[in-house]
């Protein structure tokens, strides 16, 4: 069985735009002399129903293979039905751009996103408005047509050579939620 590491990004989900923002602390995207510029990686998305509460709809926000979410997460139901709030491991392409590691996710506009709504929703704060904002330079954050496909880079990590010796091969990107502690996150990944 593949170890994997839980990266945790310590920003709080909350329907408040403002926890979007870029933390001044927390966790370190960065790349390192030791780590390879990609690798395959694991983001943590929490079922939400009504829109995201199978595993296709929700692979599809990702743009991953259905089949590959059921790979990556044993527990799921037969018909890819989920129970609200279930956790779910989804497997992304982590790749060093600039300074940081990030997944690039393209998501297709609906009527009232905006660079604000879809990184506290749909993205359940794995990203921030700083990164898709550098990422899509001359758009208007506020006024997105519907059906626009936007380019959000998801926070994620490659696996340094330190971990690797350790056995690691996978790292995953959970944003901790506000009923977390150490204990309940251990059990439900």
């Amino acid at each position: 069985m593949a170890v994997i590491f839980l990266l945790i990004f310590v920003l709080f989900s909350s329907s408040n735009f403002a926890s979007a923002l870029l933390p001044t602390t927390g966790p370190d995207f960065s790349c390192s002399a030791d780590s390879p510029t990609s690798c395959q990686a694991y983001v943590t998305y929490i079922s939400q129903p009504p829109s995201y509460k199978d595993l296709g709809s929700i692979a599809d926000v990702f743009g991953v293979s259905h089949s590959s979410v059921s790979k990556a997460n044993k527990q799921v139901s037969a018909d890819g039905q989920l129970v609200p709030g279930q956790p779910l491991l989804i497997p992304i392409n982590c790749g060093f751009t600039g300074n940081h590691y990030f997944a690039n996710v393209t998501y297709r506009m609906n009527r009232g996103d905006n660079y604000f709504h879809v990184p506290a929703t749909s993205l359940e704060n794995l990203t921030n408005l700083c990164a898709v904002t550098d990422l899509n330079l001359g758009l208007n954050p506020t006024d997105v047509m519907p059906g626009s496909d936007i380019i959000f880079p998801l926070f994620c990590k490659c696996p340094s050579k330190a971990h690797s010796n350790a056995g690691v091969k996978f790292l995953a990107t959970y944003v901790w939620q506000s009923i977390d502690d150490v204990f309940n996150v251990s059990n439900k990944v």
